[in-house]
């Protein structure tokens, strides 16, 4: 029915997409170009997370969706981020992963929100450790 769009951190570092019920593709992409919009106007990277915890279901066809999503997603994308509590539908998304290796891109797949708020800390951390060993 909806796809809600709301800044995940105080700090303006995730947007988070909360999917509800049925939608489709074409909504997707209706809220993704809002999204991108004020993604490229950020500083900063911005880390987006797709909340399929309360959907009925993926539209069909989603591993060639999420992949061509890729070819849109803005410069400055930190980490995506799916959470799939569905284990069978988890493995069946799990080859988007290393397709966005691939392209450069860091693509996560969890069962809750509590584990990628931890993971999303872990990789921030990572990356300021990374940032002060440049300065060294």
């Amino acid at each position: 029915m909806s796809i809600i769009v709301d800044w995940d951190s105080p700090v303006q570092t995730t947007i988070q997409l909360g999917f509800n019920g049925d939608w489709g593709w074409l909504t997707l992409r209706n809220k993704l170009r809002m999204v991108f919009a004020i993604m490229r106007k950020a500083p900063n990277a911005i880390d987006l997370i797709f909340d399929f915890t309360y959907t009925t279901g993926l539209p069909p066809s989603p591993v060639a969706n999420l992949n061509q999503l890729r070819h849109y997603l803005p410069p400055n994308l930190g980490t995506l981020v799916l959470i799939v509590p569905d284990a069978r539908m988890r493995a069946y998304l799990m080859p988007l992963c290393q397709d966005y290796a691939d392209a450069g891109m860091r693509l996560v797949i969890s069962p809750t929100q509590t584990d990628v708020q931890r993971m999303l800390r872990d990789i921030h951390y990572e990356q300021l450790a990374h940032r002060s060993d440049e300065w060294v």
